[in-house]
């Protein structure tokens, strides 16, 4: 299970003034928002940075593993229709997280995803997320 903690920090700018900014962090393999929340204050060690909220991220999975610390988190959201069972016809949607560069390896890194038995789900969208880094 995933969880999303937003943290005030302080950071200094290029003209040497600091000033305070927010960073989002996703957590990975936590019971409960207790455990997340301790996972992000370890992970965030500057004394003064403020942990704002944490709660139950939508991401359902990870598409890849981060090969080093260059690379974005991308969000695809992906989905597929079905017709229940008195014939009205829904959709179900997912989100699924990746590290890439840009946009278009984040897209083909998805697609790759969903060809290896994922069925009649379709990809919808892919953005860059805010999210600053995977905390394991």
């Amino acid at each position: 299970m995933y969880f999303e903690g937003q943290v005030k920090k302080t950071v200094v700018d290029e003209t040497g003034r600091s000033k305070k900014a927010t960073v989002k962090y996703i957590v990975e393999n936590c019971p409960n928002c207790g455990y997340a929340y301790e996972r992000i204050r370890e992970a965030s060690e500057v004394e003064g940075d403020e942990i704002v909220y944490v709660k139950q991220c939508a991401i359902m999975e990870f598409a890849n593993e981060r090969r080093d610390g260059e690379e974005l988190i991308f969000v695809a959201i992906v989905g597929s229709v079905f017709v229940d069972e008195m014939g009205n016809e829904k959709s179900m949607k997912y989100k699924i997280a990746c590290f890439a560069y840009n946009l278009e390896e984040a897209t083909q890194i998805v697609r790759d995803l969903l060809k290896q038995g994922y069925g009649d789900i379709n990809l919808i969208s892919v953005k860059q997320s805010n999210y600053i880094d995977l905390i394991r």
